[in-house]
């Protein structure tokens, strides 16, 4: 499996600058100011790598009367993607043109339409026609991996409703404001946990899943009689180990399903899903620590992967009903 990752050059029209954005490895995003005219509003964006082949843009953009519907040039972006990738563009609250050098004329992805397109690089202009509130998010994630998380048939069968299995390998598709908003809750599953890259997959994951749901495909019929242990068996793995898909996907790949049917069963026989039931299974070590050890409330909540313990707190709460200084007590 080829294990690059996409290095992207974005030129600012604002000010006539570039900068370089490579995609390292999984950390926790931070929103930053981007170059943006004052007396047009303010930019922000975040850029993350997730792992399982996944790298997310996310812009917020907030306009000043004056400048609402107008054309604002952006940036200019290009990239050369290690891998054969499918991209994806969904925007809320306005509408962003794509001015891609491949193609005669931009394309306008506005509040109910996604852009959905099989590449090997990027060279587009970004163009943006406000409302007040804009948010643009831009995934990609490699073909490869996508075989893998979904299956192939049920990979097929997405590409085909989306019209990218010919070309010029570019869809504009009509999408409900439900299958859309799983990918607009990435904008909170990001930050501020250091969960965020697991949440992050899962809300895409299941994004796809429904996706796919609007096609007449399935995998389904892939099903193996041996799902039901293969379950149990990563219930048992996720019982001893940390947060991670690697149990998840390894299993999948050993009972010949894709991981996202695998993770159903789970769901059925468990009533959770894999990565639900590995923050649930974290919160009760951590209920089992405070009431037999005096291990700092901070240390314990930086153990469990979050960033700051009044996010652990809240989680603690929500599962307990009460909060673990008051467990102390």
């Amino acid at each position: 499996m080829t294990s690059g990752h996409a290095k992207y050059q974005l030129h600012w029209l604002e000010n006539n600058l570039s900068e370089d954005i490579a995609f390292h490895k999984p950390e926790v995003a931070t929103w930053r100011d981007v170059p943006f005219a004052r007396d047009l509003g303010s930019a922000k964006l975040r850029t993350q790598r997730l792992g399982l082949g996944m790298t997310m843009f996310q812009w917020k953009f907030s306009l000043t009367e004056k400048v609402l519907g107008e054309k604002i040039p952006l940036t200019h972006i290009t990239s050369t993607y290690p891998e054969k990738s499918l991209a994806i563009a969904s925007v809320f609250g306005g509408s962003v043109g794509f001015n891609d050098a491949d193609l005669p004329n931009e394309i306008l992805v506005g509040p109910d339409t996604e852009l959905f397109r099989v590449m090997k690089g990027v060279e587009t202009t970004l163009n943006l026609y406000g409302s007040k509130e804009v948010v643009l998010i831009h995934l990609r994630i490699s073909k490869e991996r996508l075989n893998i998380l979904l299956g192939d048939v049920a990979t097929s069968a997405l590409f085909r409703m989306l019209n990218l299995d010919k070309p010029p390998y570019c869809h504009l598709q009509k999408t409900s404001l439900k299958i859309r908003a799983l990918l607009y809750s990435t904008l909170r599953d990001i930050d501020p946990k250091m969960h965020n890259a697991f949440s992050a997959q899962i809300k895409i994951i299941e994004y796809l899943t429904s996706l796919i749901s609007q096609s007449t495909a399935t995998d389904g019929k892939e099903l193996n009689p041996k799902l039901t242990k293969a379950a149990e068996e990563l219930n048992r793995i996720l019982s001893s180990v940390e947060e991670s898909f690697e149990p998840l996907i390894n299993l999948a790949k050993a009972n010949n399903v894709s991981p996202r049917i695998l993770d159903a069963e789970f769901k059925k026989r468990f009533g959770l899903s894999s990565f639900a039931f590995t923050l649930n299974k974290g919160l009760d070590d951590a209920h089992s620590e405070l009431s037999l050890k005096d291990t700092p409330l901070k240390v314990i909540s930086a153990n469990l992967g979050y960033k700051h313990v009044n996010h652990f707190s809240a989680a603690f709460k929500k599962k307990f009903g009460y909060s673990p200084s008051k467990l102390r007590k």
